[in-house]
């Protein structure tokens, strides 16, 4: 299995489970039990536990987006969601010079209801 995977299955399923990481520090050490190795602030592999974290809170929105919930409560528990995520704020040369920014669960699902 792709480690990357492993990694975005491990925080999907978290997520998904009403867990939490409180702190990107607390995603990282989960990391790097997965990963078996350090994760340091400011490399490439922090970077990669950032995407990570955030393609396993994208798989758990799913899940509560296409539920055959009300509106409301959907967007309460991707707000629910949203609060249980660390803050991710690691930052590559690229996302830098392109201001890359993700947008928030709630308000993704929110323009999608709009549109």
């Amino acid at each position: 299995m792709d480690r990357e995977y492993e990694l975005v299955s491990a925080f999907a399923d978290r997520f998904i489970q009403g867990g939490s990481f409180a702190t990107i520090v607390s995603a990282r050490e989960r990391a790097s039990k997965i990963l078996d190795t350090s994760v340091l602030p400011g490399t490439a592999i922090a970077k990669l536990v950032d995407e990570s974290v955030e393609r396993g809170l994208v798989r758990a929105a799913k899940i509560i987006a296409t539920a055959q919930l009300d509106p409301r409560q959907a967007y309460a528990r991707l707000v629910d969601l949203y609060q249980r995520q660390p803050t991710l704020g690691t930052r590559s040369s690229t996302s830098i010079a392109q201001q890359a920014y993700s947008t928030p669960v709630p308000i993704a699902y929110l323009a999608a209801m709009l549109a």
